[in-house]
């Protein structure tokens, strides 16, 4: 009989231990859901809550802005800065120009109107890539540009400067030393176009017209742009006149909803 009742007392022992562990982990997992709960609702933005951001006035007139998916150092220049801040003739040496780390030297005989190259981070012409739409463009010998043969400013809707080597998509043979990055004129939805005249130093005149045709639902929503410039200069040295006629057309062909075809 005794020995029965110490069995009886030790199970009762056992059973009031585990009640009261029981209860002290019930309470502690209150506790801690009740924190969770206080720690979520104290981060969460309540429905129908007004998100305020504010901006400053420099990043209003910053001439360059960059895009908050950049893995490296990356400037981009738009359309507005190169066609409100930036001399008709430029070249698209004259617009990188604005962006950080980029330096220019040439084009003695006037902005845009003789030859003139760019460094990024002191690589020279040769030692950083420069394409149009993704391509890769320069000599046939070596990776080097012409800033008075390839793309005028009337024909750059964007140019990003990528003080990087960029990423696994971007092609060229000198890319090690950054990327210049030039975007064909946008064709937009809506009709519209601008013609511009300039006069300037050393007898200088430009000529420029563009229009946009805006979806031509007869083609199925195709989009057009086309640009022209004509460009004459006696230049800044002597003897050195310059002329420059360009031509430029882009058609948006769409295919489906996601793909389109560009010519």
């Amino acid at each position: 009989m005794k020995s029965k009742s110490g069995s009886a007392a030790r199970r009762a022992g056992v059973s009031a231990l585990a009640l009261v562990l029981g209860t002290l982990s019930a309470a502690a997992h209150a506790e801690t859901g009740a924190d969770v709960e206080t720690e979520a609702s104290s981060s969460d933005i309540a429905e129908g809550s007004n998100i305020v951001v504010t901006g400053t006035k420099a990043n209003e007139i910053a001439p360059a802005t960059s895009s908050l998916e950049a893995r490296q150092p990356q400037s981009i220049v738009s359309r507005t800065l190169i066609e409100d801040s930036l001399p008709a003739t430029a070249d698209f040496d004259q617009i990188a120009l604005i962006t950080p780390s980029v330096s220019n030297f040439g084009g003695n005989n006037g902005i845009g109107l003789s030859e003139s190259k760019a460094q990024i981070r002191g690589f020279q012409d040769g030692e950083y890539n420069i394409t149009y739409d993704g391509i890769p463009f320069g000599d046939t010998n070596d990776p080097t540009h012409h800033s008075t043969t390839f793309f005028p400013s009337n024909t750059i809707e964007t140019l990003v400067v990528d003080r990087g080597p960029g990423n696994a998509s971007q092609l060229g043979q000198a890319t090690f030393g950054g990327n210049i990055n030039l975007f064909s004129r946008a064709a937009r939805d809506d009709f519209g176009g601008q013609l511009k005249a300039a006069y300037g130093s050393f007898d200088t005149w430009l000529l420029r017209g563009m229009v946009n045709t805006g979806a031509i639902n007869q083609l199925g929503g195709t989009k057009i742009v086309l640009t022209g410039q004509y460009e004459d200069t006696n230049g800044r040295l002597t003897h050195e006149p310059y002329k420059n006629y360009n031509l430029f057309g882009k058609a948006v062909v769409p295919i489906s909803p996601d793909v389109s075809l560009t010519l």
